[in-house]
């Protein structure tokens, strides 16, 4: 009997102390980012939410691996079984990798938490991290291409500085011819409307002339036609026909004050506020224009995500850390860290908050975002790499007049449709 409670008593030491070392053990949670995020306020942003996340789950630590933004960082983590518990990943590259089964369907873990179902985000944000039903990836930050422009200057022209006074192209030339400004010799010294020439901004042009970009389903494009068409030449009218842009015109030119109006698609802390700290007095935005086929304003918009791999080890604590900084509350307190002055949540809800308003009342321009954000549609997602490789130079031969726009348009079609798979 005696060795039976000793065998007993020695049992259950064993057990407590397998019982005690669980409860003590940490187990870390891996979050991949990217080197470019990693500024001196995200970091300290970070470093408050590890402090929260490690409260809640106990046993927990997070460990954050900064890399390269890209497709092959995720595709040779897998190769070599060294993915992470939770990661952020560009729209550029998202489908490739849920299409590649590399990431974990969310489906059940957004179901189990209301606030985090894709209805509480903007439309333009769901669009890219899920395909037939699944749901692959949480939006993390909106973006989207907007106008911008310098009050001061519309002032000067007699123009006055309201809030979307440029509704049309037409609007557009008419503002630019206005605010362009030439030296003795006609050279122009500053921009009326500087417009880029990328892919995206091409598809911002044809959604604003009601076309779009990709038919339903993505398997093939459908920008050639008369709104493409149209989009292009005006493109391309815009430098020669109307002449609103110096040589060497870039979007920058509107922090630096040599362009009146930019197609800006960047947040204005990341372009303007390192060139002038108080921006705000003078910066202006609203949604961008329409075409002559176009019946409201209409542009390329996208959001970034958060995932998780489908091998990951700690898929439970990887929502976790997604669900915490997605909170409606702990969006508020991220956008207060940055100085509450550009809001850049995916999140409906955030643009009723108290927050918000404030904001709104003190940064003019920031009234126009609720709408900018409304109004996209989708950043040319699928095979974006491939499509920017194979027919971005057709286009940009357009605008510069080398090749007539239907010509680029039928190419760059046929190219497309053959990567595509349509």
């Amino acid at each position: 009997m005696g060795k039976r409670r000793l065998s007993m008593g020695i049992a259950l030491w064993v057990l407590g102390t397998i019982f005690c070392f669980s409860a003590f053990a940490k187990v870390e949670v891996v979050v991949w980012d990217t080197t470019s995020r990693a500024t001196k306020e995200y970091l300290s942003w970070a470093e408050k939410g590890t402090e929260v996340f490690e409260k809640e789950n106990p046993g927990a630590t997070l460990r954050f691996e900064y890399g390269p933004n890209s497709a092959d960082r995720w595709i040779l983590g897998a190769a070599a079984g060294t993915l992470p518990d939770v990661g952020y990943i560009s729209v550029i590259f998202a489908r490739e990798l849920y299409d590649a089964g590399l990431l974990l369907e969310l489906n059940h873990f957004v179901n189990q938490a209301p606030h985090m179902t894709m209805d509480k985000f903007f439309p333009i944000t769901t669009l890219f991290n899920q395909k037939d039903g699944q749901v692959y990836g949480i939006p993390l930050q909106i973006e989207a291409h907007s106008l911008a422009y310098n009050m001061e200057h519309l002032n000067e022209a007699g123009l006055g500085d309201a809030y979307g006074g440029v509704k049309t192209w037409d609007d557009l030339v008419a503002y630019g011819r206005r605010l362009t400004q030439r030296d003795a010799e006609n050279n122009i010294t500053r921009s009326g409307y500087v417009g880029n020439r990328s892919l995206a901004d091409f598809a911002t042009y044809v959604y604003a002339n009601g076309g779009d970009f990709y038919a339903e389903g993505g398997t093939k494009v459908a920008f050639n036609s008369e709104r493409g068409v149209a989009a292009l030449e005006f493109m391309s009218d815009i430098l020669h026909k109307y002449r609103l842009t110096r040589e060497g015109g870039a979007m920058k030119d509107i922090a630096t004050r040599k362009a009146s109006m930019v197609q800006l698609t960047w947040t204005p802390p990341t372009l303007v506020q390192p060139e002038d700290p108080n921006y705000a007095q003078w910066f202006g935005v609203a949604p961008f224009p329409h075409g002559p086929h176009g019946t409201g304003p209409s542009a390329v918009g996208w959001s970034n995500m958060w995932a998780i791999p489908a091998t990951a080890k700690n898929p439970k604590l990887g929502w976790a850390y997604i669900e915490l900084f997605m909170r409606p509350e702990y969006q508020v307190q991220e956008f207060l860290h940055y100085g509450g002055v550009h809001p850049w949540s995916p999140r409906i809800d955030f643009y009723s908050t108290k927050a918000f308003f404030e904001c709104a009342r003190r940064v003019r321009y920031v009234a126009a975002l609720p709408e900018i954000y409304s109004t996209p549609k989708p950043y040319p997602f699928i095979k974006t790499t491939e499509l920017n490789r194979t027919i971005l130079s057709l286009l940009q031969r357009a605008m510069t007049m080398q090749i007539s726009p239907r010509t680029a348009l039928e190419e760059a079609e046929r190219l497309a449709n053959a990567l595509l798979g349509g």
